[in-house]
């Protein structure tokens, strides 16, 4: 059996308003987010395993920084760091209704090497986000004991960062941020299906702790975005 750590990023050829771009370590369904289209960093293929970045881009990244080493890692952290950005995707989202994600390269070598250092640190934290660490500024609030079977009525208090799960707000998840409250993927909202999901399970004290870090994943993923724009802002 072939043991190798792989990732794998994934974007949707389907036009959406959001960014479907993600890693995860794990394969996934065709249709997992409007039919995406998925490319790992490595091929399993006849007990052999291979590197997935064309020679020719590596060769194409080399010429262009000859200044910079250059993996098949440090390249796939760059294309993941790129297509992650709000910068890339608002200048090429009309292009992205009918085509793929085209990789363009950005116009100097100190700015390429920061994208590729951002990606990795999304690989790292968003394909392993189940073993992040919540700090200890972090924490999520609730006096759920077990969610609902019945229909679940979501409010959300942006004032109190507070969750309701019914009309009455008598049950509720605090410490909640707006921005990880309407966050999705594609067109998936995380929060909201997470919790759909696990209707009529008992909000035991590991449940809990995977819900927080789900949030804080989420935060952290965002933050890293907003630094992804600020270096990539005028360099595309």
């Amino acid at each position: 059996m072939l043991n190798c750590y792989n990732v794998v990023l994934t974007s949707s050829r389907r036009f959406t308003e959001e960014n479907t771009t993600f890693v995860t370590k794990y394969l996934l369904d065709f249709h997992a987010q409007n039919d995406s289209s998925i490319y790992p960093l490595k091929l399993y293929e006849n007990d052999q395993i291979t590197s997935n970045i064309s020679p020719d881009f590596i060769n194409l990244l080399k010429n262009t920084y000859p200044s910079l080493e250059i993996t098949d890692e440090k390249a796939f952290y760059y294309i993941v760091g790129l297509l992650s950005s709000n910068v890339y995707f608002e200048k090429y989202k009309e292009q992205m209704r009918q085509d793929f994600p085209h990789v363009v390269l950005v116009k100097d070598a100190q700015t390429f090497e920061k994208v590729a250092e951002l990606g990795k640190k999304l690989v790292d934290e968003m394909a392993g986000f189940d073993e992040l660490e919540l700090p200890p500024t972090f924490s999520i609030e609730t006096n759920i004991e077990k969610i609902p079977d019945a229909k679940i009525q979501m409010i959300y208090d942006e004032n109190t960062k507070t969750l309701y799960l019914n009309k009455d707000k008598t049950l509720w998840i605090k410490g909640i941020d707006k921005d990880v409250w309407e966050f999705k993927q594609g067109n998936f909202d995380v929060i909201r299906n997470w919790i759909v999901s696990r209707k009529g399970l008992v909000f035991d004290a590991e449940m809990k702790h995977s819900f927080a870090v789900v949030c804080y994943a989420i935060k952290r993923y965002l933050e890293l975005r907003k630094e992804l724009d600020k270096v990539l802002e005028g360099k595309i």
